[in-house]
């Protein structure tokens, strides 16, 4: 890895000493990344924590700009939502970090973010009293969704517009299915489809996964 090489072969600390500190790094997330080194995955477990971890091994693969570590933590966050039905409510706190701390262009885990957010909105939209007619063909987000899009938007404009225009675009989805279980038809489709790989950050059609060796969990729940 170039991150390491470079380090240890310079002139600096690293170079000289053999030995790395990570003193800004989440000691949870350096562990999951050894034991992603020596596995090649990544382990699922039912807790918040445990999500909390992972988005700090993301964001370690981005500093370190090593694609395939953040494809197969995408792949483990993926499992992990479908496994213990993780919702909105998981990545609302985790959500502006993700966006301050990588840089991707609306890639990997920002977009994973934005999507379950915006399915959560999605689902509890409400047929405004506009009139027959248009209660027909319109959905509006409820009051406490739109606060949300505000309390994740001020500071950071590109996740509000992010949100507003895949929104948009998944209302528009409902309205052409009549209700909402077209959307959550295909969020289920989307996270189940063991060839996608529509969260990860890699070039399109340049798959750099593991292959098919994800492990669904399916014992429990899942623990705040």
């Amino acid at each position: 890895m170039d991150y390491f090489e470079k380090a240890f072969s310079s002139s600096f600390k690293e170079g000289t000493e053999g030995v790395m500190y990570l003193p800004d790094d989440n000691p949870g997330a350096v562990g999951l990344f050894v034991h992603w080194l020596y596995k090649k995955e990544l382990p699922i477990e039912n807790t918040q924590s445990h999500l909390n971890n992972l988005v700090d091994v993301y964001i370690f693969g981005h500093k370190i700009r090593l694609a395939a570590l953040k494809d197969k933590t995408m792949d483990t966050i993926q499992d992990m939502t479908l496994s213990f039905s993780l919702a909105d409510k998981n990545f609302i706190p985790i959500t502006p970090k993700v966006w301050t701390s990588t840089g991707d262009l609306y890639q990997g885990l920002q977009f994973f973010c934005v999507f379950i957010i915006v399915h959560g909105m999605v689902l509890r939209s409400i047929k405004p009293n506009y009139g027959a007619t248009l209660r027909a063909t319109t959905r509006r987000i409820c009051d406490s969704d739109e606060q949300l899009m505000w309390d994740l938007g001020k500071a950071n404009f590109k996740l509000f517009t992010r949100l507003l225009r895949v929104l948009e675009f998944e209302l528009q989805i409902c309205l052409n299915g009549s209700d909402t279980k077209v959307a959550s038809k295909r969020r289920k489709a989307l996270l189940e489809d063991e060839n996608s790989c529509f969260s990860h950050c890699h070039k399109q059609a340049s798959c750099i996964s593991e292959g098919d060796d994800k492990k669904k969990n399916e014992v429990g729940g899942f623990v705040q």
